[in-house]
């Protein structure tokens, strides 16, 4: 997706303009193309959430993508075992962050 390829050019010197081609692409995948971006991009956006010390909504961030694709196993949009841990790891680590 474009955006994905903006979003990830922008992440060093434009984190906000890189949040938000995050953002519209949670809100508009639709196709199985955009679907298997959606792993990827809650893990990239909680990030630049944390980075920009948004830790609790990186963290709700996190929990929503664990309860909509963390069980999933088949689909364009079902995550690999690496990014599973690592959604799981991030969850734990912004937790532990947010209780401070």
């Amino acid at each position: 997706s474009l955006r994905m390829l903006n979003a990830l050019r922008a992440e060093g010197s434009q984190a906000e303009t890189a949040i938000e081609h995050y953002r519209y692409i949670l809100s508009h995948a639709e196709e199985d193309r955009d679907l298997a971006l959606m792993v990827p991009t809650y893990l990239r956006l909680s990030e630049l959430l944390e980075k920009a010390g948004k830790a609790t909504e990186a963290l709700d961030l996190v929990e929503q993508c664990l309860r909509e694709y963390g069980e999933k196993k088949k689909g364009p949009d079902a995550p690999t075992e690496a990014q599973r841990a690592a959604m799981n790891t991030r969850k734990n680590l912004l937790a532990v962050k947010v209780k401070g």
